[in-house]
């Protein structure tokens, strides 16, 4: 069964493959525009690339290390680090699904207004900037 979309990992891998012959041509970089949408591109399929190799190792790892747990080793720490690590990726993942469709790779500006209220609303503004920023600059938009 074949879903598509960012379940499709072999899909993606021809199209990264694709996109990164594409920009080793001589002639990439004669339509900046073109190209700075290919190195996104890039960018974004790697990245997916990796969340599910990633994803599909951290279930190896939990798998081994249940194993080792059954067999009378004592694991636990490592089980429950690894399963945090794996519910992290996931959440990862459940984003991209969300933020998936076709718009949703395109640049946006945000914009926060302190409105009335002074110094306070001022640095409320200014907190609000910085989380978003730390958030953004995070998950690598």
């Amino acid at each position: 069964m074949n879903f598509g979309g960012i379940f499709d990992l072999k899909s993606q891998e021809e199209q990264l493959k694709s996109l990164q012959k594409e920009s080793l041509d001589p002639s990439f970089w004669n339509d900046k525009e073109n190209a700075s949408t290919i190195l996104r591109n890039i960018s974004r399929l790697e990245s997916n690339i990796k969340l599910w190799a990633d994803l599909k190792q951290r279930h190896s790892d939990i798998s081994v290390l249940f194993e080792f747990a059954e067999s009378g080793e004592n694991q636990d720490e490592d089980i429950i680090s690894e399963i945090k690590a794996y519910e992290d990726i996931i959440r990862d993942l459940e984003l991209k699904l969300i933020l998936g469709e076709g718009q949703d790779i395109q640049d946006a500006i945000i914009t926060i207004h302190p409105g009335a209220g002074g110094t306070e609303s001022q640095d409320w503004a200014d907190m609000l900037f910085r989380m978003y920023s730390r958030w953004i600059e995070r998950k690598g938009f």
